[in-house]
Order: C-alpha cells, then sequence, then structure tokens
C-alpha cells in the first residue's frame, strides 16, 4: 500500500510539473519574434498575407513588400508547408485580426504533405484547427502529448520560436548559385514531377476561394523556377488547369521568369539577388 502510494505522488507530481513547466516555456512565446509565434500571439496583424512552402519563404522579401507598399507584409511560410496546415493558419488569422487586405497564395505548397504540423505541434494550446490536424494526421503525437504536455514542444520549430526570444527574427535569404554540375545531374537522372496537387490540400483551396471570395482578394501565382526545371516539367499544364479552375482571373504564372541561373540557389529556389529580383517585379505587377 506504501508504494502504491509512492507511485501515486510519483505521478501526481510529474503530472503537476509537466502541466506548469510546459505552461510557462509556452506562454513565453508571447515575446518571440517568430511570425508563427507573433499571429497566435496578439502580433501579427498585417495588410497583405503571403502564404506558401519554401518557395514562398524564399522568394518574397516581407522587408521590401512593406516598405515600397507602404503596407505591412507578412510572410506566412516554411518548408515542405502543405496548403492544408496554411489553411488553418489562414483561418486562425481571420479569428484574431479579422480580413486583412489581400492573400496571396504561391501554389507550389499544394503540391506539399502534411510534415509540417508535427514541427508546428506545440501551437496545439492556440489553435483548434492544429489540434483536430494533429489527431487525425499523428495519433500518436496527439495522446503523448495529452499525457505529457512538454511532448508538444519537443519540436525544432518551438526551439526556433524559443531563440527569436532573445535574437530577433530576420527572413534569411539563400546565398549561392546553382552549380553545373547539379544542373546536369537533374538533366541526365530520371525526373520524379514536383506539381502534382495533393488532393486534400485542392479540397482545402477550393473552400477557401469559395468561403473569402467576397470578403479578401485572393491571388494565387507560381514563383519563378529554374530553366532545366521548366524543360521537363511535363505536369506543370494540368497543375495550372486545376489551380485555374479556383483562382480564375486571380492566377499568375511566374515560373519562366528568369532563365539565368545566377539568380537561383537551388533548381527550385531563388538565392538573394534572385528574390531582390522577383519581389520588385510583383511590386510592379501586382501592385502598381
Amino acid at each position: 500500500m506504501k508504494n502504491f502510494k509512492v507511485i501515486l505522488i510519483v505521478l501526481f507530481l510529474f503530472y503537476m510539473g509537466d502541466r506548469v513547466f510546459s505552461k510557462i516555456l509556452f506562454s513565453s512565446l508571447k515575446y518571440s519574434s517568430l511570425p508563427i509565434a507573433e499571429l497566435y500571439f496578439g502580433k501579427g496583424k498585417a495588410d497583405i498575407l503571403i502564404i506558401g512552402n519554401s518557395r514562398a519563404y524564399r522568394h518574397f522579401d516581407e522587408k521590401l513588400l512593406s516598405n515600397e507598399l507602404n503596407k505591412k507584409v507578412r510572410v506566412l511560410a516554411m518548408q515542405g508547408a502543405s496548403f492544408e496546415f496554411l489553411n488553418i493558419l489562414i483561418f486562425d488569422y481571420i479569428n484574431i485580426y479579422g480580413f486583412p487586405e489581400k492573400i496571396l497564395i504561391e501554389v507550389s505548397c499544394l503540391s506539399s504533405g502534411n510534415d509540417q504540423i508535427q514541427n508546428n505541434r506545440f501551437m496545439y494550446h492556440k489553435s483548434e484547427g492544429i489540434r483536430n490536424m494533429l489527431k487525425l494526421n499523428y495519433k500518436r503525437d496527439y495522446i503523448i502529448g495529452k499525457l505529457s504536455n512538454l511532448f508538444f514542444l519537443n519540436t525544432s520549430e518551438f526551439l526556433n520560436a524559443f531563440h527569436k526570444i532573445f535574437v530577433n527574427y530576420i527572413q534569411p535569404p539563400l546565398f549561392g548559385e546553382v552549380s553545373k554540375n547539379e544542373i546536369q545531374d537533374f538533366m541526365n537522372k530520371k525526373y520524379k514531377p514536383y506539381f502534382l496537387i495533393k488532393n486534400n490540400n485542392y479540397i482545402k483551396f477550393n473552400n477557401l476561394n469559395e468561403k473569402l471570395k467576397n470578403d479578401v482578394q485572393i491571388i494565387s501565382l507560381i514563383s519563378p523556377t529554374s530553366k532545366a526545371i521548366i524543360e521537363r516539367q511535363v505536369e506543370m499544364i494540368p497543375f495550372i488547369k486545376r489551380i485555374k479552375s479556383v483562382s480564375h482571373q486571380n492566377f499568375y504564372d511566374f515560373s519562366d521568369t528568369f532563365d539565368d541561373y545566377r539568380f537561383f540557389s537551388d533548381l527550385l529556389h531563388l538565392n538573394e539577388e534572385g528574390r531582390d529580383a522577383f519581389t520588385k517585379k510583383i511590386i510592379s505587377k501586382l501592385f502598381k
């Protein structure tokens, strides 16, 4: 009986310690400058939202856009983020701040899977959509997190957000230039299609456009890809056709903007020079 009481006390102390410590750590994110933390802690209001995966994260200069347009522009994008996940961020944004003037969607995210939901599970406490998506796609993580809230914080993105309490967030560009060897290797090997829409993303994309068509201007676009990708991506025509069936006149194809490889860090991502040049191009094309 005595051992049983000891076990109960240990479990109780573990439970209380887990809840208190995780709450303290999570609450500290209100001081973080990482965009997703600012979104959920009341500091993420913007006139223009840019949504997407790494190709949005690397291709739009948030500071340059804000300065040139004299509006607050926020890039809510991250590596490998699916539109299904980003759709949650959009509606959470609207619930917190109301409608932005415009939402730009870099549609490569319609090809991405849901891996980022695991890395952002620390926002479980703030987002019903993230809770539901985590429960649906990663039930094991959901159950473990319910037993120990500290598990929800055990991700690289939480550590990144915590780090941005002490170091101000700056949107990082990519450097360097895609090499000739990388281009040659890509041209020689069997092509693996990149622009293939996942059905769950397409459903959410269609629903978003339908729900917000009278409240927000939604602009869909494809940002630049390298010449090597353009020459081989046979899947782009049906990809664009499906996007246009939803976006109609508010779709822009910038995929072939740059022929010169000096603008690319790799075959799919712009480097700093490419990002600056592309940002200036969309300012003149979409906003003036």
